[in-house]
């Protein structure tokens, strides 16, 4: 079993809360922290066209074309939070072909009307088509800004490219840091990571202690939601 597969595997074992609905409500969470770690959400969903894009966002799952063309109109007229859907709509061939050229204009375009979200996105586009030191670039850049989300991602990312006990120890500053900021994800990580004694064995109680924590949050988030 790969190590990225074991330790997620310990850490359902260990805390089988994290299952089912409790997983979507992590990701959920953590999907609603990040954006609300930054501007974006206080500054575009302030807009008159708000409402619409909260009518098409409602149309993701049940009809992804329609969702699409929703947010190219919307993104089209000046709406930025449309602007990086549409990104991720041509990102995962949602609703549309996949477009990695597309996705990447659309993102580029967020960032410079100033959206951190954006920078976050395309990082991770970068990142799936093996554009890694952009992808790094990206996020460095972010980091030098504070923006919070980037030092969970810049960690992950380069846990994913080398899984060495070298680049745990060299990242690990990056997770505390979000950790310590609150970042659902970084917590979370940082606490399998200690579990597993890839910090030493003095660590393992804190890493329990952090997940017990993340639990607890994420059962909160769920019951609230």
């Amino acid at each position: 079993m790969p190590r990225r597969r074991f330790r997620t595997w310990l850490a359902d074992k260990l805390f089988p809360a994290f299952r089912g609905p409790m997983i979507e409500a992590y990701w959920d969470r953590l999907y609603n922290w990040e954006s609300w770690a930054t501007n974006d959400v206080d500054y575009w969903w302030d807009k008159p066209d708000a409402e619409r894009l909260m009518a098409v966002s409602a149309l993701w799952d049940s009809n992804p074309i329609a969702a699409f063309h929703g947010y190219r109109e919307l993104a089209d007229e000046g709406c930025v939070h449309a602007l990086i859907w549409q990104g991720q709509c041509y990102s995962h061939g949602h609703g549309t072909k996949a477009d990695f050229d597309a996705a990447y204009a659309c993102y580029t375009r967020a960032m410079n009307e100033g959206s951190w979200i954006a920078t976050r996105d395309i990082a991770t586009l970068l990142y799936e088509h093996g554009h890694f030191e952009e992808c790094e670039e990206h996020l460095e850049y972010a980091i030098q800004h504070d923006f919070i989300p980037a030092y969970y991602w810049l960690a992950r990312y380069r846990i994913y490219r080398s899984e060495t006990l070298t680049i745990f120890r060299e990242v690990r500053p990056l997770l505390e840091h979000a950790a310590a900021e609150g970042h659902p994800g970084a917590k979370r990580y940082l606490a399998i990571l200690m579990m597993l004694g890839i910090f030493g064995i003095r660590e393992i109680p804190r890493g329990i202690r952090m997940m017990r924590e993340s639990v607890k949050e994420v059962r909160e988030y769920h019951e609230a939601s």
